[in-house]
Order: structure tokens, then sequence, then C-alpha cells
């Protein structure tokens, strides 16, 4: 089916109002939970908007268990496009039930100057994190910071 551009994006934007209208009361009982329900709601988000975009059904057994597999993974053990799927449900995840299209108060910086990394230290660190077997991104940081700390200055 083709449509044009202008047709496209006008039932983008209509569908993206609905979809935020719909996602008011998830937002609400999020605001409410408690830190570790608003964890496993935010867990469901990622794992049922993952999917979907995925195109299984919600009571698909073989889909459902290809997604666990996918968000057990680290970030460095996915396929770029699972990567790529992961980070758009937790981009979604976050819009609909933290922040709601509302900016978020930047943290203040800890330095009196903000720090830039390249785009070449960023890939190096993400090669070094890659290189410590863990569950998670925090496993993986809490590591290598202590080989950091066994080298000499």
């Amino acid at each position: 089916m083709l449509v044009s551009h202008n047709t496209f994006f006008h039932k983008l934007g209509g569908s993206d109002r609905l979809t935020l209208e719909a996602s008011k009361p998830l937002h609400d009982a999020y605001a409410k939970a408690t830190p570790e329900q608003q964890k496993d709601l935010f867990s469901r988000a990622v794992f049922n908007y993952t999917l979907g975009n995925m195109g299984f059904d919600e009571t698909d057994a073989k889909g459902i268990k290809t997604v666990e597999g996918i968000i057990a993974k680290t970030r460095t053990a996915r396929t770029k496009e699972q990567e790529r799927i992961v980070n758009g449900a937790s981009a979604k995840a976050r819009y609909h039930l933290v922040t709601r299209g509302k900016p978020v108060p930047a943290k203040k910086p800890t330095q009196s100057g903000k720090v830039h990394f390249t785009v070449e230290q960023r890939h190096a660190v993400d090669n070094a994190l890659a290189s410590f077997e863990a569950e998670t991104l925090a496993e993986q940081v809490k590591m290598l910071k202590a080989y950091l700390a066994t080298l000499e200055v």
C-alpha cells in the first residue's frame, strides 16, 4: 500500500496522539507504584513492545521465548537489529510511562565543565565493557572499575 508523504505523517501524528491519550492511565499507575512495581511495569512494557515489534502474537510461545532470550542478553551480545528494537522499546516505555513527552530535568554536572567523549573513546569503552561477561551493564561497569583500580597511575 502506497500512501503520500502528507498522508503518512498525518496518520502518524494522529496515531501518536491516540497512543499518548491511551497511555495516561498506565502513566498514572506507574507514578503511584513502588520502585519495585515501577521496575516490573517498565520491564513488561519493554518485553511486550519488543514482542509486538518483532511480529509475534502475545500468546505465541515461540515468540515469547525468543524475546525473553533477546532481553536476557547483554546489549553487546544482541545483534544490531535486536538492540535497535530493545532500545526503541525502552524509549517508548520511558515516553509513555515516565515522562509523557515532557522533558526530564537534566542532572547537574558534578564537575565545573562538561566532559565530552569522542566516538572512538565511546567505542573503546563499549569494547572494554563487552570483554566482561555479566548479566547487566551495571555489573560490566563494576567489573571494569575493579580492573581500572588495579592499574598503577
